[in-house]
């Protein structure tokens, strides 16, 4: 989740309080309590220290203390963004433009305020912000202030220079390049099953090949994979194989089955068409390649392998389904 319900709510504020009462009376900190703590120590500004005003449970200024609680807060939800790089992309957008992952305190200010503006605008206009259009808004946003600054800094100066939205939009169609490349190189065996595989996939594609097999919504991603994977296990999975699959689909399993399920990635994606037209957000944009189509339903990996000492990039079906793809292939040859 991007956004929680209510990023400003009465459980932060008994937090923030309670870490200010331990503070002052000198007792240990949970790892959350801590990392809280890091935080108020990082912006004094905010004036929610232990020594404080605005750390009493009773502050003077409720519309000053809403403010600093509010702030804290957006501050606290990056950060974890970054540090888990949650959504995915999160942590590739802050070390390609700010070319680090410690972010100095008006560097991280810089993020969460964006985030807030976003948070506002979310929360006004009722909408739901997706994983993509969260990661370009910050990205766009960021893009936006450095070209503000350079203004200023160039104020006087004749230039030409302006940021402009397809020129964003390449830079962050090759974030999403970059982030397919990554999902496309996990560890992989002979006998490797769905589940196994699955668990090595971003949420994102979990979430694309959960919506196409309609499987029920869960809200966690490894409730998610073994809702898949037991789908997979069903004879309305067998049965429907043959019926959504196209032509070129067919035709690339049984090219995979042929080797012994497990063929080089270079062979396949030569025969069947490359993915380098495929994004990421699979949720939003299904890829258009035969070998995209097959793993986003979750029919084929793509990965590293070791064979006989040495390392090479493959194309396999999970062991767990290739039997049943089989099935479905001879059945209707």
């Amino acid at each position: 989740m991007i956004f929680p319900e209510e990023l400003d709510n009465r459980s932060f504020h008994l937090l923030v309080q309670r870490i200010a009462e331990l503070q002052k009376s000198e007792q240990s900190l949970t790892h959350i309590e801590q990392e809280v703590a890091d935080l108020i120590a990082q912006f004094p500004e905010l004036h929610l220290g232990a020594n404080s005003e605005h750390s009493d449970l009773y502050p003077t200024s409720a519309e000053e203390e809403l403010n600093s609680y509010l702030i804290l807060s957006a501050i606290w939800q990056v950060s974890k963004q970054i540090r888990d790089d949650s959504p995915k992309g999160m942590a590739k957008i802050i070390r390609d433009h700010f070319h680090k992952m410690q972010l100095t305190s008006d560097e991280l200010y810089r993020v969460a305020t964006i985030y807030l503006s976003l948070y506002e605008q979310v929360r006004q206009e009722g909408a739901v912000l997706s994983d993509k259009d969260y990661l370009w808004e910050v990205y766009y946003a960021l893009k936006q202030d450095d070209e503000r600054q350079d203004k200023v800094h160039d104020q006087g100066k004749s230039t030409d220079a302006s940021v402009q939205p397809f020129m964003v939009g390449q830079a962050f169609t090759e974030i999403a390049r970059q982030l397919h490349d990554d999902a496309s190189y996990i560890k992989l065996t002979a006998d490797a099953t769905a589940e196994e595989i699955l668990s090595q996939l971003p949420i994102e594609w979990i979430n694309a090949m959960s919506s196409f097999w309609q499987c029920s919504d869960q809200r966690l991603k490894r409730d998610k994979i073994k809702e898949v994977s037991s789908f997979f296990a069903a004879v309305e999975f067998a049965t429907s194989l043959a019926r959504i699959l196209s032509r070129e689909e067919k035709k690339c399993l049984s090219a995979i089955l042929e080797k012994g399920n497990c063929i080089h990635y270079s062979t396949v994606a030569r025969d069947f068409g490359p993915e380098h037209n495929d994004g990421y957000w699979w949720t939003q944009d299904a890829p258009k390649s035969t070998l995209g189509n097959l793993r986003m339903k979750g029919l084929v990996a793509v990965g590293e392998m070791t064979v006989n000492g040495e390392s090479m990039r493959v194309a396999m079906i999970p062991s767990t389904i290739s039997r049943t793809v089989a099935q479905a292939l001879s059945s209707h040859a």
